[in-house]
């Protein structure tokens, strides 16, 4: 999993136009907003999905050092990975790890397989961006 993630005042996602390959079927997500919240930017990579108590981990190592309490999973397949996830098990991935996240925090999870007009404000200190290669 390459990840990025970005500590924000908000962000705001708009889905516009499907993909040309695997898509989700659009429900209340379509377009959303969040507020003070760490956006991860994630890709999965073969092998992701046996290591989602690991990526989980990761992610929740980097919420507790910030002290927030929300979390965005932004599928972002532009994050460059050895080797992509096939898009339906990285459907799976995203799924299980916000699964996994909903129990420690309120997770709110952009629309995978789509193109997404998409703005937020990153927060500017010290800690607000890191990445990860898990």
């Amino acid at each position: 999993m390459r990840m990025l993630a970005i500590h924000v005042d908000y962000i705001k996602w708009k889905a516009k136009k499907k993909s040309k390959g695997f898509h989700e079927e659009l429900g209340e997500n379509r377009i959303g907003e969040v507020g003070d919240s760490v956006v991860f930017f994630v890709c999965g990579e073969k092998g992701d999905l046996g290591k989602i108590d690991l990526i989980v981990r990761e992610m929740l190592d980097i919420v507790s050092r910030l002290k927030v309490k929300r979390a965005v999973l932004f599928p972002f397949v532009h994050l460059f990975p050895r080797e992509i996830q096939d898009p339906r098990e990285a459907y799976q991935t995203i799924l299980r790890i916000e699964e996994k996240l909903s129990s420690h925090l309120e997770v709110e999870r952009v629309p995978f397989g789509w193109y997404k007009e998409f703005e937020f404000r990153n927060k500017g200190h010290p800690l607000s961006i890191s990445s990860r290669s898990i």
